[in-house]
């Protein structure tokens, strides 16, 4: 689940960043942390989800992953209905 919201936060914050750019105005910090923070939702949801050696190393277990997955979908289902009401 982590995954697909990664990618979707990711895919959402980017376009975001990349509009700002092409329209001329200077993106936010927060629009490039949004796309950070998706990026290693993702990465994290692969590591647990296929075991690599990162995940052995700083994730621990699994529940660590989905706890950073849950996290990363507050953060991009708050940021979400923020911009929709800016």
């Amino acid at each position: 689940m982590n995954i697909v919201i990664g990618v979707f936060g990711t895919t959402y914050s980017s376009a975001r960043f990349t509009n700002k750019i092409l329209n001329g105005k200077k993106p936010r910090l927060r629009d490039g942390a949004d796309a950070l923070v998706g990026g290693i939702s993702t990465f994290a949801g692969i590591a647990a989800a296929t075991e690599l050696t990162f995940a052995d190393a700083v994730l621990i277990s699994n529940p660590v992953g989905w706890g950073i997955g849950i996290a990363a979908g507050i953060y991009f289902g708050v940021r979400f209905v923020y911009d929709l009401n800016e």
